[in-house]
């Protein structure tokens, strides 16, 4: 006996539904997903440049002191030293992240003239050279993206440094 079949059965289309609803729902929950691991890696960047400023800062003659900055839509690190009055970028700055993709807490109470990187000045770590203890920038840089928050804190009297 011969079937005439052309088309498909019912069991056959809520299969197929049942898979598209379940690729859709991994679409629409991995954005998210990503931006927090973003926000995590910038966040632990961060925290890995300021414990090397530290030490830089403890172990090197002169002052030193990091910057972070936004240059052409990206953000960066970067190590500094005082020379003759201003501050020179001496070691490679480190790249932090889109400035898109995360958004930043700006500190509006820093001097124009406290840096030589030359992009938009967002926080300054700088670190005593005797004892470690943060003498400008401690307290808290927020970063905050789609729904997710970190913040990157820096004690004042330990200068030790980390992210909640």
């Amino acid at each position: 006996m011969k079937k005439d079949n052309k088309g498909f059965s019912l069991l056959e289309m809520l299969i197929v539904v049942a898979i598209l609803g379940i690729v859709t729902g991994m679409m629409v929950i991995s954005p998210g997903a990503s931006r927090r691991k973003e926000m995590e890696k910038f966040a632990r960047i961060l925290k890995e440049e300021i414990e090397y400023t530290q030490m830089i800062a403890m172990s090197r003659e002169g002052e030193w002191q990091l910057t972070v900055y936004e240059l052409d839509g990206e953000m960066f690190c970067a190590q500094e030293k005082k020379k003759e009055g201003s501050w020179e970028q001496e070691l490679n700055k480190s790249f932090i992240g889109y400035a898109a993709a995360v958004t930043y807490t700006k500190d509006t109470t820093l001097p124009a003239d406290e840096s030589g990187t030359g992009g938009t000045i967002y926080h300054i770590y700088r670190f005593d050279r005797d004892t470690g203890e943060c003498i400008l920038g401690s307290g808290s840089m927020e970063m905050e993206g789609q729904g997710n928050k970190l913040t990157v804190t820096v004690y004042k009297e330990t200068g030790r440094c980390e992210i909640e």
